[in-house]
């Protein structure tokens, strides 16, 4: 009953803001912004700026994106920001930066065929046929891989 007479006064989006200012995120942090301030030492609008700020500087200096780039960007550790979990405030946000640098590894290793770029992958959790029991050959890697997504996008 409280839920529909809320739907009736606040558009969703609303709902979860007042929501997501209200409970408790741990360490006695009530709402995101202090939440954000207890884990980050840092706003939310100031987290996504410092995220913005290490990809445009990136490209800005053509230095390459890295896991430790973005944690030095975050000011925080690597092991903190790669066990960064579901559950932890502004998951959405960090997950969507890992991705961004998951993806420039992936662009290339696509591009250089390069092992340095595997490895970083496989700290992302993918694994390669030499793991399997398969010997691994990158360029056949690289077409199954490529192979791979095309079905993936079909379906």
């Amino acid at each position: 009953i409280i839920a529909m007479r809320l739907e009736k006064l606040f558009p969703k989006d609303k709902i979860l803001e007042l929501y997501l200012n209200t409970i408790n995120f741990g360490h006695g942090a009530w709402g995101v912004e202090t939440a954000a301030r207890t884990y980050f030492d840092k706003s939310a609008k100031d987290l996504e700026q410092a995220i913005e700020a290490y990809f445009d500087g990136c490209v800005e200096d053509e230095e390459p994106v890295t896991i430790t780039g973005l944690a030095l960007a975050l000011n925080i550790s690597r092991e903190t920001l790669r066990d960064y979990g579901p559950d932890d405030v502004y998951f959405s946000l960090i997950k969507k930066a890992k991705l961004r640098v998951q993806h420039a590894y992936e662009k290339r290793l696509i591009k250089r065929g390069n092992s340095g770029d595997v490895f970083a992958l496989k700290n992302f959790g993918w694994s390669d046929k030499t793991e399997n029991g398969k010997s691994f050959d990158m360029k056949t890697a690289l077409v199954e891989f490529s192979d791979t997504k095309t079905e993936d996008v079909e379906k």
